[in-house]
């Protein structure tokens, strides 16, 4: 996890600054994946066994939510990485985009 506990990684607001802020957090925490599920972040798989965060809240306008990350995003996230572009996750979407297509052709 790259010196990173999971208390660090849950103590970064993935919506900080974003639509998000209304949102009532009803449960955030690093969990084990028991079934596959799809990273809200970078699109990639998380396979079952896989630790990720999994984050579920009721926002005003949109109700009931539920948002999973991969580790890698969590890590990121953590690190606060300061992408010059817009979207600060986006090499690392990238990343684990290319990493997800090896995975497939294997």
């Amino acid at each position: 996890m790259d010196n990173l506990t999971e208390e660090k990684m849950i103590l970064a607001d993935p919506f900080e600054g974003d639509y998000g802020e209304d949102e009532y957090v009803l449960s955030d925490k690093m969990v084990t994946a028991r079934k596959q599920h799809e990273c809200f972040n970078c699109e990639s798989t998380i396979y079952a066994g896989e630790r990720h965060r999994s984050r579920s809240g009721v926002h005003p306008d949109d109700g009931l939510n539920q948002f999973r990350w991969c580790n890698a995003c969590c890590v990121a996230m953590a690190a606060d990485w300061d992408d010059p572009r817009e979207d600060r996750f986006y090499s690392r979407s990238v990343a684990c985009q290319m990493e997800e297509e090896e995975f497939n052709r294997c």
